[in-house]
C-alpha cells in the first residue's frame, strides 16, 4: 500500500476495507515484494524513496510520507495499523540489505521512524519471516537492533510486538525461546503466534497451549486460511472456521480451567 498507492488511493482503499468492517491493517514500509513484478520496495507511487542513500543504511527519505498517510488515515477510520518488516524468505525480502546495513545502522534507521510515529496508540509491530534462522545468525542481530531503536524511542510504552515464524514453527519456537542476555535483548514478543498450514486445527493449538514455558503467553494465528489459499484444497472455509473457533475454545479451556471448589452452607456443613 506504501508503495503502489497514491494518497487518494490509500484513503479508498482503507475506507473500502472499513466498510467491509474490517478494524486493522496490515503494512509494510517496504512493501510485500515477492519478485521484480512487485516493483521497487525503496520507493513509492510518487518515485520517492525511503532512504536519502543505502537501504538501512541511511536517513529516512520523503516516501514515508505515505506511511504517514497511512498512519493519518488509519487513526481517523478508527482502525490498527499492524507495521510489518517483510524479512520474507531472505532473498526477496528486505533481508539482504538489512544484514548488509549491519546492526548500527538498523538501530539509527528504527529510532526515527518509531519516534515520528510514538504519539499513534493504534500501532502493532510485526515482523514476518518465511524461514528459519537462529539469535546469531542472518537478520537476528539487526532484527534485534531495530528494536532496540523502538524501546529507545517509545520508553516504557511499548506496542504489542508479534512475528511470523516459519511455516510449520510457532514464535516461541524460533523466537521467544531464544530471548535472553544470549539472545534477542529488544525482540521481545507481547504473544505466542502459530503458523501452520496443517488441518488439525484443535491439535495444533492444544500443542501450543500446552507448550512448557509458553503457558503465559496469548496465542495468534498468524497465517489463518485466506483469499485463495492453495494450501486447504476445496475445505478452505471450513478450516478457517475450525481454526478461528480453536483459537478462542481452546483459549477459554486454557485460561479458565476448573478448579476445586469449597462451599459453606448454613449448617456448617462444607
Amino acid at each position: 500500500m506504501s508503495q503502489n498507492c497514491s494518497d487518494a488511493e490509500i484513503t479508498q482503499a482503507l475506507e473500502g476495507l472499513k466498510a467491509l468492517r474490517f478494524n486493522a491493517i496490515t503494512v509494510s514500509p517496504f512493501g510485500v515484494h515477492m519478485n521484480d513484478s512487485f516493483g521497487d520496495r525503496y520507493r513509492n507511487k510518487a518515485g520517492q524513496s525511503f532512504f536519502s542513500g543505502k537501504p538501512h543504511a541511511s536517513s529516512l527519505g520523503p516516501a514515508w510520507s505515505s506511511m504517514d498517510w497511512v498512519m493519518r488515515e488509519a487513526t481517523r477510520l478508527e482502525m490498527t495499523v499492524v507495521v510489518s518488516f517483510f524479512l520474507s524468505w531472505g532473498n526477496t525480502g528486505t533481508v539482504p540489505d538489512l544484514v548488509a546495513g549491519g546492526t548500527t545502522n538498523a538501530h539509527n534507521f528504527e529510532r526515527p521512524s518509531a519516534t515520528r510515529y510514538a504519539s499513534y496508540s493504534n500501532i502493532v509491530w510485526h515482523v514476518m519471516g518465511d524461514f528459519k534462522w537462529r539469535y546469531n545468525e542472518g537478520p537476528a542481530l539487526a532484527l534485534d537492533a531495530i528494536f532496540h531503536g523502538i524501546r529507545d524511542a517509545e520508553g516504557s510504552n511499548h506496542r504489542l510486538i508479534i512475528a511470523e515464524p516459519a511455516n510449520g514453527s510457532t514464535s516461541f519456537d524460533q523466537f521467544i525461546s531464544a530471548e535472553g542476555a544470549d539472545g534477542y535483548k529488544w525482540f521481545k514478543q507481547s504473544a505466542d503466534t502459530i503458523y501452520h498450514y496443517g488441518s488439525s486445527s484443535v491439535e495444533q493449538f492444544d500443542k501450543v497451549y500446552n507448550r512448557a514455558g509458553a503457558a503465559n503467553y496469548p496465542v495468534v494465528d498468524i497465517e489463518p486460511p485466506y483469499v485463495n489459499a492453495p494450501h486447504y484444497k476445496d475445505q478452505q472455509n471450513q478450516e478457517l472456521r475450525e481454526r478461528n473457533y480453536a483459537t478462542f475454545i481452546r483459549a477459554g479451556r486454557h485460561q479458565f480451567r476448573p478448579r476445586k471448589v469449597v462451599a459453606a452452607w448454613g449448617d456448617g456443613t462444607f
